[in-house]
């Protein structure tokens, strides 16, 4: 899984990623499928990922679940690594079976999970009966999502779905 950070070096003139991604693969879907299952070393310095001051073009699908734009989802094995994403731009459509968002598809328990001045302007669908989509997470049982909106249409079957979030639990 995706660890580091990815960012952006102006906050107005967003660095711009076109993506065609398509699979069938239910691990986790995005420009970073997933974070690591196994905690951060130790001896890190800085365990956080950072995602900023970027905007996504193209597509991302799967028909599998966990898709998102950025990050397809949070590891929810062991001790979880702290997430940002901020200031980001999704323009890609996204869609997959369920636990899909433009921004992050799946945070599975990541309390220190920040979703902070994120837009989506494109389409988010979630396939499957019963599944989820949001606008910005498709499915998140912690963290927060701050100053962020959705411009594009959030589409489910017989699912949750919801302009930012799709299905989750409050923080």
């Amino acid at each position: 899984g995706f660890r580091g950070k990815l960012i952006g070096n102006d906050e107005v003139n967003l660095k711009t990623i076109t993506v065609e991604i398509s699979t069938s693969d239910n691990n986790g879907t995005g420009l970073f499928a997933s974070t690591p299952d196994s905690a951060p070393p130790t001896d890190a310095v800085d365990t956080k990922i950072v995602v900023k001051n970027l905007e996504l073009s193209g597509s991302v699908s799967s028909t599998g679940s966990y898709v998102g734009g950025f990050l397809g989802k949070t590891s929810y094995n062991g001790r979880k690594y702290p997430i940002e994403i901020i200031n980001c731009v999704n323009n890609a459509t996204v869609s997959g079976n369920s636990d899909v968002g433009s921004i992050v598809g799946y945070n599975g328990g990541v309390s220190d999970f920040k979703v902070d001045g994120c837009v989506n302007y494109k389409t988010v669908s979630s396939a499957l009966h019963d599944g989820c989509a949001g606008g910005i997470v498709g499915n998140s049982t912690a963290g927060n999502i701050t100053n962020s909106s959705n411009y594009g249409e959030v589409l489910t079957t017989n699912g949750a779905g919801g302009g930012i979030l799709g299905r989750g639990l409050p923080n």
